[in-house]
């Protein structure tokens, strides 16, 4: 008789009770659910596939059960293995435990759909855990439970697409699933970089025009989803609850690139724009391509959306990623890309290039969150604020040449930071004066493109420029940093 030591009892016990929990979860389902067709949410099979060596997903020799993962199915990938995801699947994967690593393939298209992705260094996750909890006991530093989908030097190939689909399973709570969340993990997001993200119009596009010329060259291609931002000027549309949202009111208009030049100039346009927009004077039109070939979007945007989230001490960035209906909504901290309370320990961090599009909740959320770079996206319809700051202690972030458009009035968020701002779909909202504007454009914004608001009796714990943190600062003493 093996005799086991009390870690490796400990282990083993909370793995028989957490396949106890998954098996009696299952049981207790509706027999409805549980017979569930394409327009009813799924369920999991129960099954635990968990990696055995270093491989392929596609190769069955990877996984404890001899086979590939399959619909529902509960995936770890261990400590010390390398799994390289290597599929076009629309079978959905319940869970998917990182404690090694998850890289997705440089040599083939993928298309991965999972309900979780959880990277955390420990023995068990509980996917319906309150997500926003910090997990202390996770931070265990280097190696990192690792998901990466192309690489800071190394993306994924133009002629290639990445793809993962968030998809709803019935038994997880919809305030946290399904996302992917990083607990002290790394967690990078990489596609073939864009000379430009978004461009001026270079000369004025009239209603029914089928081309247009932008101001500067881009490497942009025939198929691309674009946007052509509006230019009229509306002379009352600052009214409480006044929004574009859900009208035929806005300008701003999506179109795809039907070929483009060889100067990388002059586009034409798949369909004849519906409205005339400026291509010169100061509010001239921007031109922004929303396509990537990184994307990471929910497979059903009418219902249940996904979200993901950086918790304190993780790693990695993203560049030319694509976020698209994303953010659940009337949801706090469940937003498209969300950096929460990392403090300083996320420093080098950066956002450069990504598209996050259709959002119910923000386009990028800086929460407790310092020294992060946010350059060169585009951000297109959100509900509430876009490009975010949460709670008045964010400092030393830079916001470098983003685009905002369509930041829709809202409601205010159940048990927001800061209970007086009123979440009315500034493309920006900040109210800590420590951090930097400079470049960045709003369009069509319902009540305001830039809010930098921060009343005299706000105050909090604020990181010096020495790393060390002070208590009880009153923040609106604080210096301006810049903006322009």
């Amino acid at each position: 008789m093996r005799i086991l030591s009390s870690s490796q009892y400990i282990r083993s016990l909370l793995y028989r009770l957490f396949v106890f929990r998954l098996i009696l979860a299952t049981l207790l389902l509706p027999l409805e659910v549980l017979l569930a067709g394409d327009d009813v949410p799924l369920v999991f099979s129960s099954v635990i596939v968990r990696s055995m060596r270093s491989g392929n997903w596609s190769d069955a020799a990877t996984w404890s059960s001899g086979k590939i993962p399959s619909q529902g199915d509960q995936v770890l990938i261990d400590a010390g293995h390398t799994v390289t995801y290597d599929l076009v699947s629309q079978e959905a994967i319940r869970l998917i435990h990182v404690r090694g690593r998850l890289l997705f393939s440089r040599t083939q298209n993928t298309q991965l759909d999972v309900g979780m992705i959880i990277l955390q260094n420990s023995d068990t996750v509980d996917e319906n855990f309150h997500c926003s909890v910090r997990h202390e006991s996770v931070y265990l530093g280097e190696p990192r439970p690792t998901l990466e989908v192309g690489a800071p030097l190394n993306p994924i190939p133009a002629h290639l697409t990445a793809r993962i689909r968030l998809v709803d399973f019935a038994d997880m709570r919809d305030d946290c699933g399904p996302g992917i969340i990083s607990y002290g993990g790394r967690m990078d997001f990489h596609g073939t970089p864009l000379n430009k993200t978004w461009s001026k119009l270079g000369q004025t596009a009239g209603l029914g025009a089928t081309t247009i010329m932008l101001s500067d060259s881009v490497n942009w291609k025939a198929g691309d989803h674009i946007i052509i931002t509006g230019t009229n000027k509306f002379e009352s549309f600052k009214s409480d609850g006044d929004t574009f949202r859900g009208k035929d009111k806005a300008h701003t208009e999506e179109n795809y690139i039907a070929s483009i030049s060889s100067s990388g100039k002059v586009m034409t346009l798949a369909t004849p724009l519906r409205r005339t927009h400026l291509g010169e004077g100061e509010f001239r039109a921007e031109v922004a391509n929303l396509s990537r070939n990184v994307i990471i979007a929910s497979k059903d945007p009418n219902g249940v959306r996904g979200h993901t989230l950086y918790h304190f001490n993780s790693r990695g960035s993203i560049s030319y990623a694509e976020f698209a209906h994303l953010g659940k909504l009337n949801t706090l901290a469940r937003y498209p890309i969300h950096f929460h309370v990392l403090g300083d320990s996320h420093r080098g961090a950066s956002v450069i290039g990504a598209s996050i599009w259709d959002s119910y909740n923000r386009f990028v959320t800086i929460h407790g969150t310092n020294y992060l770079v946010v350059r060169d996206c585009v951000g297109y319809q959100s509900v509430g604020h876009g490009f975010f700051m949460e709670d008045a202690t964010e400092v030393f972030n830079l916001l470098d040449h983003n685009l905002a458009v369509l930041g829709y009035n809202h409601i205010r968020l159940p048990e927001q930071s800061l209970a007086y701002d009123e979440n009315a779909g500034a493309g920006y909202w900040w109210a800590n004066g420590m951090n930097a504007f400079i470049n960045n454009v709003a369009a069509e914004c319902d009540r305001y493109g830039f809010l930098y608001e921060v009343p005299p009796e706000i105050r909090g714990r604020v990181q010096q420029p020495d790393g060390s943190f002070q208590d009880n600062v009153q923040i609106n003493t604080l210096p301006f940093l810049r903006f322009d």
